[in-house]
């Protein structure tokens, strides 16, 4: 209750705080500056049952350089859990750094009410820059566990996942703003926002605006493999400096998309709302497309993608160059399937944001 664990160094696990099999609860508690050699800056847990409620995590480090080794909790630079149950709720996560995975938090955990702010993974402060290398999730590395109610603030990852990297779980009611995926070592991959991997992942009522990929694809959701849903959606001011796609499906993922909204991926002339590989699948329906370049893209030249009952942002429907060359809405490549499509948009997705506003006055005393 109410404890403060800061300022404290360790070659190995845990430098703040170190539980296996065991029971722990956090109130109120305050975790700083605390820096590990391999996983948990600030708490390692094993095998624990812990619960974490109303507490800060601020400028905790671990320092691991190297491999893909999650398994062993060699990561996580506020928190590495290993086993075990984790609950977190209403707590804050600031600037916190992982040198490989999970900027914040690496491990399976049900968080809820919390806020990710400024955490980096594959960040080396010694020389202020980034490595790769493995380098991903700058928030949070999720194995498992759902993520409810949070906010993400300006996380960046050298590689893969600004914010989020997902091996499974689910995210709900959750916002994610200004977090970038850097992808340092090619121009494949990336995920401003999540890098989703594994099966059952559902992303649902989430708002994605203004994410980034600098040398990649998926400035708000990249997918390698990944069987799930995205729902009730927004995605506005998304951006791949390099161009690439909003959501970027890949190797062979199979996933719903449905009830969402794409607004504005005009930022650079070869940005896509998606990009579909030929060996992924996907069902697309009740989407509003609205000012994008091009909306979906299916890399398939045989078969089709059905994308029926969705709004271009015209009543004349999308362009395509066959099935409606005179199409004065987003577009889409010649393997997409439109018809029949939406003439206004649809009401089930979250509205569209105001456009071409102006104002025309300003004052206290406008109702009197």
């Amino acid at each position: 209750d109410k404890s403060i664990i800061q300022n404290c160094w360790s070659s190995n696990f845990g430098a703040g705080l170190s539980v296996s099999n065991g029971n722990i609860i956090l109130y109120k508690s305050l975790i700083q500056n605390n820096s590990a050699g391999s996983g948990g800056g600030g708490i390692y847990l094993d095998g624990a049952e812990s619960f974490i409620l109303k507490s800060k995590f601020r400028n905790n480090t671990c320092r691991r350089t190297y491999g893909y080794i999650l398994p062993y909790g060699e990561a996580g630079g506020a928190i590495s859990i290993v086993n075990g149950s984790t609950e977190i709720d209403s707590s804050e996560f600031y600037n916190n750094n992982s040198r490989t995975l999970g900027g914040a938090i690496a491990g399976s955990a049900i968080i809820s009410n919390s806020s990710f702010i400024k955490n980096k993974s594959g960040f080396n402060e010694t020389d202020n820059q980034y490595y790769y290398g493995n380098s991903e999730a700058g928030a949070i590395l999720l194995t498992s566990g759902y993520i409810n109610n949070c906010q993400f603030l300006s996380n960046s990852s050298a590689e893969r996942g600004g914010a989020l990297v997902l091996g499974g779980g689910s995210i709900n009611n959750c916002v994610f703003i200004d977090n970038v995926s850097n992808k340092v070592s090619s121009t494949s991959h990336g995920g401003g926002a999540i890098y989703a991997v594994g099966n059952g992942i559902d992303i649902m009522n989430s708002k994605f605006i203004s994410n980034r990929v600098l040398h990649g694809s998926g400035n708000a959701i990249f997918q390698y493999d990944h069987n799930g849903s995205i729902d009730g959606c927004e995605f506005i001011n998304n951006f791949s400096e390099n161009g690439g796609s909003t959501i970027n499906s890949r190797y062979g993922s199979e996933f719903s998309l449905t009830n969402s909204t794409f607004f504005n991926t005009t930022l650079q002339s070869n940005t896509k709302s998606m990009d579909i590989d030929a060996n992924s699948s996907s069902s697309l329906s009740n989407l509003n497309f609205i000012g994008n370049n091009y909306a979906i893209t299916f890399d398939n030249n045989i078969d089709w993608i059905n994308a029926t009952n969705n709004y271009w942002g015209h009543s004349s429907g999308p362009y395509h160059p066959t099935q409606n060359p005179t199409g004065q809405g987003d577009s889409v490549n010649a393997y997409v399937n439109v018809a029949p499509w939406l003439t206004t948009p649809d009401t089930d997705a979250p509205p569209i944001p105001a456009q071409n506003t102006t104002v025309t006055g300003t004052g206290n005393d406008f109702i009197s």
